[in-house]
C-alpha cells in the first residue's frame, strides 16, 4: 500500500492541474463568445456600486445636517463652566462667544485690541446677562515666546473651570509669496499655527482632568464632577480652519498651508482622547465680517452667528465639519473646480484690485478697501499687493485687529 501512495498523490496533482486548465479554458471561451455582454454587465455593476455610494453619502449628509438633534452642551460640558475663545472681538470668534453665552457658558474673550474687546463684551452680555465675561488683551504673534503665555494669558485663566477652547485667531495675506514681507510670514505662522498648538497644549490637561482622565503626572485624586444626568462631564476643543485649507490656492500659499495644519492637527488630536474630549475642526466658507468685507448674509454667505451655530450643532458627533449646510454644499462645489481655473480666476481678481488701488493712489483719492478675497476663508483679513509701503502697513495692522 505504501508503495502506491506516491502514484496516488501524483495522480491527484495531475487531475487538479487538468481541472484548473479546463476551468481557465472555459473562462476564455465565455469571454470570447460573450465578451460584449460581460463588459456591459461589469459596467452596470460598477455603475450600481457608484450610485449606491452616492445615495449613501447623500443620506448621510441629509441626516447629519438636518435630522440629528444637537447635544445639550451645557449638560454635556458642565453648568457654570467657561469657554475660552481666541480672536473673539469680531467675526466668527464673536459669533462663538454670543452663541455659547446664550447656552449658559461663561466667556473669556481674547484679542489684541481693547476697544474691540469692550464692544464684544457688551454684545455677549446682551446675549445673556446672567453669565460672567472676562477680557484678555493679547497679541498672538508672540505665541512662540513662553513669557507671553506665562505672564499674559495663563494667570488670567487660573481657577476657571474651562470646558471649551475655541482656537479662532488667525490672519491672512493675499500676495505673491516672493513679495510678502518676511516679518508678516512669521506672523502668519505664529498666529495661525503656533498659537493654536501651544494654547491647546497649555490647557489640554485641565480640559482632560475635569472629565476624570488621569495619568502618572496627575495631581488630583478627587472623583470627577458629573453632569445633571449623572454622566461624566466632557470637554471640547474647536479649531477654526477654512475651506481654503482643503486645496492649494494661488497667492494664499502661507494661509492655505496654515489652515491645512489647523485641520490636520485638530483631527489627529480627536483620535487621542475620544472618551474625554470632543475635538472639532471647522472649515467655513464666506462669512460676513469686517475682515472679509462682506456686508450682508445671502446664499452661501453666512453671518457670524449662523456659522458658529452650525458648528456647535455638530459638536460631539464628528471631528470635522463645514458647519452650516450651505457651506457644506459650497465646499463640495469648490472641490469640483479645477485648480488651473481657480488660479486664473484669482490672478485676474488680484490684478483688478491692484489696478483700482494704484488708480486711487495716483488720483490722490481716499483709499477704498477692496472686496473679499474668494476662497480666503471666513474669519481672517486679506492684504492685497500694492506698491505703497504705508498702505501695506495700514492693511497689515487692520489684518491683525481681531487676532
Amino acid at each position: 500500500m505504501s508503495s502506491l501512495q506516491p502514484n496516488s498523490t501524483s495522480n491527484d496533482v495531475v487531475r487538479m492541474f487538468q481541472w484548473c486548465d479546463a476551468f481557465a479554458q472555459s473562462i476564455v471561451d465565455i469571454l470570447r463568445d460573450h465578451h460584449l455582454k460581460i463588459v456591459v454587465w461589469l459596467a452596470l455593476g460598477a455603475g450600481l456600486v457608484l450610485f449606491l455610494r452616492l445615495v449613501m453619502k447623500l443620506c448621510r449628509f441629509v441626516i447629519t445636517q438636518f435630522f440629528r438633534k444637537p447635544h445639550n452642551l451645557i449638560e454635556r460640558y458642565g453648568q457654570g463652566s467657561w469657554a475660552v475663545i481666541s480672536g473673539s472681538s469680531g467675526g466668527i470668534g464673536l459669533g462663538f462667544a454670543v452663541e455659547l453665552a446664550k447656552k449658559g457658558f461663561n466667556i473669556v474673550l481674547i484679542s489684541r485690541t481693547d476697544s474691540h474687546l469692550q464692544a464684544a463684551e457688551k454684545e455677549v452680555r446682551l446675549a445673556n446677562p446672567c453669565i460672567e465675561v472676562r477680557r484678555i488683551i493679547a497679541d498672538f504673534s508672540r505665541s512662540h515666546n513662553a513669557s507671553f503665555w506665562d505672564s499674559t494669558i495663563l494667570p488670567q485663566l487660573a481657577g476657571l473651570d474651562i470646558s471649551i477652547l475655541v482656537n479662532n485667531v488667525g490672519i491672512n495675506h493675499t500676495e505673491s509669496f516672493a513679495t510678502i514681507p518676511e516679518n508678516f510670514v512669521h506672523d502668519i505662522v505664529q498666529v495661525n499655527c503656533t498659537s493654536q498648538i501651544v494654547f491647546t497644549r497649555k490647557l489640554i490637561r485641565r480640559l482632560l482632568e475635569r472629565t476624570g482622565w488621569r495619568d502618572e503626572q496627575s495631581i488630583s485624586t478627587a472623583p470627577p464632577p458629573r453632569s445633571t444626568n449623572n454622566k461624566p462631564l466632557r470637554s471640547a476643543i474647536i479649531s477654526v480652519s477654512s475651506v481654503a485649507g482643503q486645496r492649494p490656492l494661488l497667492y494664499l500659499s502661507p494661509y492655505s498651508a496654515t489652515k491645512a495644519f489647523n485641520d490636520y492637527f485638530s483631527r489627529a488630536l480627536s483620535l487621542e482622547f475620544p472618551e474625554h474630549l470632543d475635538v472639532l475642526s471647522l472649515r467655513p466658507g464666506y462669512v460676513v465680517s469686517n475682515m472679509s468685507k462682506l456686508k450682508e448674509a445671502s446664499g452661501f454667505v453666512l453671518d457670524r452667528y449662523e456659522c458658529a451655530r452650525g458648528c456647535l450643532e455638530k459638536l460631539g458627533y464628528v471631528n470635522e465639519t463645514y458647519g452650516d449646510p450651505r457651506h457644506a454644499v459650497y465646499a463640495r462645489s469648490f472641490f469640483l473646480i479645477p485648480e488651473v481655473i481657480l488660479a486664473q480666476r484669482r490672478r485676474q481678481r488680484l490684478v483688478e484690485k491692484n489696478s483700482l488701488i494704484a488708480e486711487q493712489q495716483g488720483n490722490g483719492a481716499a483709499q477704498t478697501e477692496p472686496g473679499n478675497d474668494e476662497f480666503a476663508g471666513a474669519a481672517e483679513e486679506e492684504r492685497p499687493s500694492t506698491n505703497g509701503a504705508s498702505f501695506l502697513r495700514r492693511r497689515a495692522t487692520a489684518a491683525r485687529e481681531d487676532a
